[in-house]
């Protein structure tokens, strides 16, 4: 497993969420 990738895939999540909450969409 690319450790990597892996952040990569958990920061977009987060940027996801945290724009949901702000009641903003990327």
């Amino acid at each position: 497993m690319d450790y990597n990738r892996l952040r990569e895939e958990m920061v977009k999540k987060q940027l996801i969420a945290r724009g949901i909450k702000d009641g903003r969409v990327l």
